[in-house]
């Protein structure tokens, strides 16, 4: 069974695939999947949300403001894991990659 992880990363899809266990994860466009319209919008929302956070002229300053939204967005991530999970369960193993903490989360 193919792996499918829930990963933010500046200007990259959010949704990374690994198709057996020596394969490296790939990013997959959100539209490549067979995801409800309504779970489609809110991953490019949560999406956008983390994209302007990147700073281009300087990188390494990227990131939330602050700790609230930081958590905010983190959370955000782990109901839209949950509801991916029970849409492509039959599919994919749908993992999580905190942001805030660096942890993935397994169902």
């Amino acid at each position: 069974m193919s792996i499918l992880k829930i990963m933010a990363e500046y200007e990259c899809s959010p949704l990374w695939v690994q198709h057996t266990l020596t394969d490296c994860f790939e990013p997959v466009p959100i539209d490549s999947l067979q995801l409800s319209r309504a779970i489609k919008i809110q991953l490019e929302e949560w999406d956008l949300t983390f994209q302007r956070t990147y700073n281009s002229l300087v990188p390494q300053d990227s990131g939330f403001q602050n700790v609230h939204d930081e958590v905010n967005f983190d959370e955000k991530g782990i109901i839209l894991w949950k509801k991916i999970i029970n849409e492509l369960k039959e599919n994919y193993q749908v993992i999580y990659r905190s942001y805030k903490n660096g942890t993935t989360l397994y169902p």
